[in-house]
C-alpha cells in the first residue's frame, strides 16, 4: 500500500535514506554522538533508575563535545552528517529514485515505490 504522498519531503526522506543505508560512513564521534542522543530520547520515557542505566549503557550527552554537537538539535546533525557523507562518499552513493514519481526509494536496490506503489521488478 502505497504512503501519503502529501507527508513527502525530500530532504528529510534523504536523510532517512543516508541514514538507514548508508550507516557505515558515520566517525566513530558521529556514531557517539547517535547514541547518545538515542539513549536521552529512550530515557525520557524510563524510570529514573532505568533511565541512568541506559545513559549509562549506551552513552550521555554530558561530553561538552556532544552537547556542542547537538546545540541546534537532532535533526540538523543528522543533516549535516547526511551532506557530509554525500559530499565525501559521492562515488559511491547511490540514491535511488522511483522513475515514476521521483520520490527516493527505501534503499538503493529497491524496486518498488512505497510512495505511488510503482513496482520495477523484472518479471518472469
Amino acid at each position: 500500500m502505497p504512503r501519503d504522498l502529501s507527508t513527502y519531503d525530500d530532504d528529510s526522506e534523504l536523510t532517512e535514506y543516508i541514514w538507514h543505508n548508508y550507516r557505515d560512513a558515520l566517525t566513530e564521534f558521529e556514531v557517539k554522538v547517535w547514541h547518545s542522543a538515542l539513549a536521552d530520547k529512550k530515557a525520557e520515557t524510563e524510570s529514573e533508575p532505568k533511565a541512568r542505566m541506559m545513559r549509562k549503557h549506551m552513552g550521555s550527552q554530558r561530553d561538552p563535545e556532544i552537547i556542542k554537537s547537538l546545540e541546534r538539535g537532532l535533526d540538523v546533525f543528522r543533516r549535516e552528517v547526511r551532506d557530509r557523507i554525500l559530499s565525501e562518499h559521492s562515488d559511491r552513493i547511490v540514491i535511488n529514485r522511483c522513475s515514476r514519481c521521483q520520490r527516493i526509494v527505501a534503499t538503493p536496490k529497491a524496486r518498488q515505490c512505497l510512495w505511488c506503489g510503482y513496482d520495477w521488478h523484472r518479471r518472469a
